[in-house]
């Protein structure tokens, strides 16, 4: 049987750099992988820097509840952990090992990073007291804060370059000698 193989020194290591905004949140975001990256041996790895909230309604934390590596719909890695971002400028440093391949043991792939996130969002309903809806002594409505709303959105980053995922394990299935 043959035995394949790879060159590290042919690996090539990238940083990419991302501003992103997501519905009244900015963020920084470092993404650093190797080209090729082989898999169950690389990861690509995500450091996101919680910039500044612009939306007054959004409560901190903003919680990361799993980070995914993508194409298409396509999963080539996933980490479960949870991360916590308490406070602007603070960081987090998210390894997502690359678990899956495509169809060949050497193929190229536009892969995508997607971060679920989770935080408050701050919503205001009108006070009802007695049955009636309550107004100020202008006519005003009066209104109250409601912590109940929990948004769930995804926060999707591409990478720059195609990347070529090597699986060696298949290869060595599919080699002869």
């Amino acid at each position: 049987m043959c035995e394949p193989s790879y060159r590290k020194e042919d690996q090539v290591f990238r940083s990419e750099f991302r501003e992103t905004e997501l519905d009244g949140i900015l963020f920084n975001s470092i993404i650093t992988y190797p080209n090729p990256i082989v898999t169950n041996k690389d990861r690509v790895v995500v450091e996101i820097e919680l910039v500044e909230i612009t939306d007054p309604r959004i409560v901190l934390p903003i919680n990361i509840t799993s980070a995914m590596i993508l194409e298409g719909t396509g999963l080539f890695g996933q980490n479960l952990n949870r991360y916590s971002l308490d406070a602007p400028e603070q960081r987090v440093q998210i390894a997502i090992p690359i678990t899956q391949s495509g169809n060949q043991p050497e193929e190229n792939h536009q892969l995508s990073v997607r971060l679920s996130l989770e935080y408050i969002y701050l919503h205001e309903k009108q006070v009802i007291s007695d049955g009636l809806l309550a107004y100020d002594l202008y006519g005003r409505p009066v209104m109250q804060i409601v912590r109940d709303n929990v948004l769930k959105p995804n926060l999707a980053i591409g990478l720059e370059q195609s990347m070529t995922v090597i699986d060696l394990t298949a290869a060595a299935r599919q080699s002869t000698p």
